[in-house]
C-alpha cells in the first residue's frame, strides 16, 4: 500500500487549518496594533514631559524686571500668559515636531501654567509649574480607540548666583 495515506481525512476536518490561520492572523494583528499604539502612547508621554519641562524652565527664567530694579528677584507675572515664554515654547515645539501640544487652561483643578513661591528645606524658592497635553491618534481610530491626550506636568525652580541654590 504505497500510495495510500496512513489515515484518511475525515469529512469534519476539511478547512480546519484555514480557520485557525484566520483566527491566529487576526490575533497577531490585534496584538501588533496594541504594541504599536502602546509605543505611540509612551512616546507621546515622553514628548509631553519634555515640552512641559522646557516650558517650566522658560517660565522660571522670565525674571520680573520691575521687581529686580527694587532689589527683589521674582518670576514675571506674564510668564504664564498666552504670549509668555512657556506658551511660546510649547507652540514652537508643536510647530517644529508636527504634534498637537498645548498648555491646557486647567488640569485637575490647577492652572495649566502657574508661578509662585514655596518654602523648602533650602528656603523660599520661586517656581513655575507647567502642564502640557500632547494629542496622538492610534493606528486604528475607531470606537473607543479615538484620539487621546497625554498630559505631563513639570516644575522648575528659579536659581540665582553661582552656588546659592535658591533665589536671592
Amino acid at each position: 500500500m504505497l500510495g495510500q495515506l496512513p489515515h484518511p481525512a475525515r469529512p469534519g476536518d476539511r478547512g480546519s487549518v484555514a480557520v485557525w490561520t484566520v483566527i491566529f492572523t487576526f490575533a497577531v494583528l490585534l496584538l501588533l496594533t496594541f504594541v504599536v499604539d502602546g509605543g505611540q502612547l509612551m512616546n507621546a508621554k515622553e514628548r509631553a514631559a519634555d515640552a512641559a519641562e522646557q516650558a517650566a524652565r522658560a517660565a522660571a527664567n522670565d525674571i520680573d524686571i520691575t521687581s529686580l530694579r527694587t532689589g527683589q528677584v521674582a518670576i514675571s507675572p506674564q510668564a504664564c500668559d498666552s504670549g509668555g515664554p512657556a506658551a511660546s515654547l510649547v507652540a514652537s515645539y508643536a510647530k517644529g515636531t508636527g504634534l498637537n501640544a498645548v498648555i491646557p487652561p486647567s488640569y485637575h483643578g490647577q492652572p495649566g501654567c502657574q508661578t509662585g513661591i514655596t518654602v523648602t528645606g533650602a528656603g523660599r524658592q520661586h517656581f513655575a509649574t507647567v502642564t502640557v497635553e500632547v494629542s496622538t491618534a492610534p493606528v486604528i481610530p475607531i470606537g473607543i480607540f479615538g484620539n487621546y491626550q497625554v498630559p505631563a506636568t513639570e516644575t522648575a525652580f528659579l536659581d540665582c548666583g553661582v552656588n546659592q541654590g535658591v533665589a536671592c
